[in-house]
């Protein structure tokens, strides 16, 4: 679908489906899903965007680009409530010269005070066996000279799918030089397993942007390769647009604390623990670096009883009001795209190593400063725990 117009336009509820060709395409095609152009100010709202794939292959001149919403429109821009799944490049072949890309929403151009929020994008794919230099991209949100964008309450869940090699895989992605940004309760999980050097991050910031990084819920688990799998970068070899706690307030995991963010300000060693982070760059003092419980992979609403560091851990921020669901935002808020009400049992009911009133479980969701509750007297005689557990909480 192409919108062309000077005209602000409203495009909403469509269902953009099964879009593929089964022939190879000629070499270097762009897909679209859905493309807004013009001068005006457009709503891309409510649309699913699913199984759009292309199968064409790079060429010596040109890239194989995907893209499931491209929105290079120049007025003020609204992208929001849409559904982005199973999309992605299908060929395997490795290509020798430029690359295959991916993304869910492209940005470009668009005026200052747009806004790109409670989007979900999932379970996008690029199948080449292409690596190093010729690794396939494949990126959630990307800004590319958009000014000035909210980017808020947004899903995204990426691992590419069954096809899990060397991918660089990003999250968000600022690609502007002179705007800001303002990156706003975002859930993002990177996930699978990897090989190759190429590294992934939930978010990461090119060039000089100013930032303004809150309540986001990055967590990447990616595992294998000798690519570091992080949950924040700054890619710049400049802290401008960056100053002290322009980022805050956020859950940073990654699965190898060594590498939870990554500071190219200080070359010699970009990789940083949370500590160093913070030491870095004056910022996330408040964040907290917890593996979230999701309902699925795909699914990044958290579970209720398994997530007590995300909750009421984040800044009340007066442009997010509500959360994905349009449920009030609380104050303090939750980190993340769900807000929720944390629920633990404390009471020790069963001396086994796992399940219902154990006490694994009741480490797993209480909050500090909880009592767990015994009876001396009742059934327990022995507690159980076996195998590796953290308990990070005062109680």
């Amino acid at each position: 679908m192409e919108i062309v117009s000077n005209d602000n336009i409203l495009i909403n509820n469509n269902s953009i489906n099964n879009f593929k060709m089964t022939a190879t395409p000629p070499s270097g095609t762009y897909y679209y899903g859905l493309l807004c152009s013009g001068a005006g100010s457009h709503t891309i709202e409510n649309n699913t965007i699913q199984n759009l794939q292309n199968n064409s292959v790079p060429d010596a001149t040109y890239n194989v680009r995907t893209f499931c919403i491209y929105n290079y429109a120049t007025g003020v821009q609204t992208v929001k409530n849409n559904t982005i799944f199973d999309c992605g490049n299908g060929r395997t072949n490795v290509p020798t010269a430029n690359n295959y890309l991916i993304w869910g929403i492209y940005m470009e151009n668009s005026a200052a005070n747009s806004t790109v929020e409670n989007n979900r994008i999932y379970n996008l794919y690029s199948l080449s066996l292409g690596t190093g230099d010729r690794a396939d991209f494949v990126q959630g949100i990307l800004l590319g000279g958009s000014a000035n964008t909210i980017v808020k309450n947004n899903m995204i869940s990426l691992n590419n799918g069954s096809n899990s090699l060397d991918r660089i895989i990003r999250g968000i992605n600022d690609l502007t030089t002179s705007s800001s940004q303002k990156i706003y309760n975002n859930s993002i999980y990177i996930y699978g397993n990897a090989s190759g050097s190429n590294k992934t991050q939930c978010f990461i910031r090119f060039y000089t942007s100013s930032v303004d990084i809150k309540n986001n819920n990055f967590s990447n688990t990616r595992t294998g390769g000798s690519g570091y799998h992080l949950a924040i970068s700054n890619a710049a070899s400049s802290a401008t647009g960056w100053p002290a706690n322009a980022s805050n307030y956020n859950n940073l995991y990654a699965s190898n604390s060594n590498a939870i963010g990554e500071w190219w300000v200080t070359p010699s060693s970009p990789n940083k623990t949370l500590a160093q982070w913070r030491a870095s760059t004056n910022g996330d003092m408040q964040s907290v670096s917890a593996l979230p419980e999701f309902t699925s992979n795909t699914d990044l609403h958290v579970h209720t009883s398994y997530n007590p560091a995300l909750s009421g851990s984040g800044i009340t921020l007066p442009l997010v009001t509500i959360d994905i669901d349009g449920e009030s935002r609380n104050s303090p808020p939750d980190i993340g795209v769900d807000e929720y009400d944390h629920i633990c049992n404390t009471n020790l009911t069963s001396g086994a190593n796992s399940g219902p009133g154990t006490m694994r479980e009741i480490l797993k969701c209480i909050l500090p400063g909880d009592t767990i509750i015994y009876d001396p007297n009742g059934p327990i005689d022995t507690i159980y725990i076996t195998g590796p557990m953290k308990i990070d909480r005062n109680v």
